[in-house]
This record gives structure tokens, C-alpha cells and sequence, in this order.
């Protein structure tokens, strides 16, 4: 049982953690308790012995992220080698979404879900991190899924090598990174370096689910 004079304030810190047991509340939510934990306190240094500090500012898939690339060129810079390729899929899918406050009420939590999901570089990542939202938080509402589904068709593209993805009711363009790579698919026809899928869908959610059929292709 926990006890406080009836006159005290309790700091909103404290409110936070109190909440958290009282969500879960179930046999074996250890791991979901540390995890809430973790996005409300930040992670420690990796470097040192602090358990908490300044990566709580920015997450620590973030903090990872820029801590293994900073590593990674580092490295290339002292003993040589092809610089890395690193470029991010443009998606213009008149398609967006949000993990919205009515289902995640503590604006840290978010933006730190938010921050891990910038950080995840394929697939299998991203399912993880989508089954872990539905054990923390329930069924997931249709403005997560939709902001799911345009990370997945991002990791999707930039697997099968496409840049750039322009998408509206009278055609699905596909602008792949290598502007000389002859047409992949009888679906799609090739005009001024981009790959067309003239196809008439004017709902967007619709549409989305084709370019993932199409991605799913492309990459064989």
C-alpha cells in the first residue's frame, strides 16, 4: 500500500510512475513497467556510470542511431573505404497519421515512441515494435495504423532501391535511386527516369495497400 499526508503535493513525476502501476497491473507486466520507465526517466550513458541524462532529451534509439553512424564514418575516415549511402525514400501518398493522445496520454512517451520509430530500418523492426505497441497500450486506432503503414512502405521502398514515391488518384509514380535501372515489373511503365503504375484509385488508404503490392514486387 502507498501513503502520502493528505495535504502533500505529489509531483507530477511521481503521478506518472503511480499511473503506470495502476495500468499494469497484471501478472508478469515487469517488462512493460520498465519500459514505460525508460521512456518517462531517458536511458543512461552508455559511456559511463550515469543512469540517467542527457539522452533522456532525444531517446536512446536516437542517441544509438547517431552513436553507431558517428562510429561508423569514424571509422571509414581512418582506414578508408566507400563513404556510406545513406539516403531516406520522399513519400508524397496524400496518407499520414499520428499516435494520438487519447490513446497515449503522456506527450514523453510519444515523442519518444516517435523517435524510436525514426530509428528502425526494416520490417521485422517494425512489426516488433507494432506488436509491443498493442501489448502496452490495446488495438492500436486507425491513426497509428495509418502512420505505421507509411513507415513500412518507407523501409519497403528503400529496400527495393525506390527514392521517391508520388501517389495520387490517377497514377502511383516510382522514382527508383538509381535513375539508369531498366523497369523491373510489366505493371509499370517507364517515363523520364520513373517507373508509372497508371492506376486509377482515388481512395488513399486503398492505394497505399497497391504500393505496398507493388514494393513487395520490386523487391522479389
Amino acid at each position: 500500500m502507498l501513503l502520502t499526508d493528505g495535504e502533500a503535493t505529489i509531483a507530477e513525476a511521481t503521478l506518472k510512475r503511480l499511473r503506470t502501476l495502476q495500468a499494469f497491473d497484471r501478472l508478469g507486466a515487469g517488462f512493460a513497467i520498465s519500459a514505460r520507465d525508460l521512456d518517462l526517466r531517458g536511458a543512461g550513458d552508455l559511456v559511463g556510470e550515469a543512469q540517467a541524462g542527457h539522452m533522456k532529451l532525444i531517446g536512446i534509439d536516437l542517441y544509438q542511431h547517431l552513436f553507431g553512424r558517428a562510429l561508423r564514418l569514424a571509422r571509414i575516415d581512418r582506414e578508408g573505404g566507400a563513404p556510406i549511402d545513406d539516403w531516406i525514400p520522399e513519400l508524397h501518398l496524400e496518407l499520414g497519421g499520428s499516435l494520438p493522445e487519447a490513446w497515449i496520454p503522456e506527450m514523453e512517451v510519444r515523442m519518444s515512441l516517435y523517435g524510436r520509430l525514426a530509428r528502425l530500418e526494416d520490417v521485422s523492426a517494425l512489426d516488433l515494435f507494432e506488436a509491443e505497441l498493442d501489448d502496452r497500450f490495446g488495438k492500436a486506432p486507425e491513426a497509428a495504423l495509418r502512420l505505421l503503414q507509411v513507415a513500412r512502405i518507407r523501409m519497403m521502398a528503400r529496400e527495393a532501391g525506390v527514392r521517391q514515391i508520388d501517389a495520387g488518384p490517377a497514377a502511383i509514380a516510382f522514382t527508383p535511386h538509381d535513375r539508369t535501372a531498366a523497369k523491373p515489373l510489366d505493371d509499370l511503365v517507364e517515363k523520364n527516369g520513373r517507373w508509372i503504375a497508371a492506376e486509377g484509385i482515388a481512395d488513399p488508404i486503398t492505394r497505399a495497400g497497391r504500393i505496398e503490392e507493388l514494393l513487395d514486387a520490386l523487391i522479389g
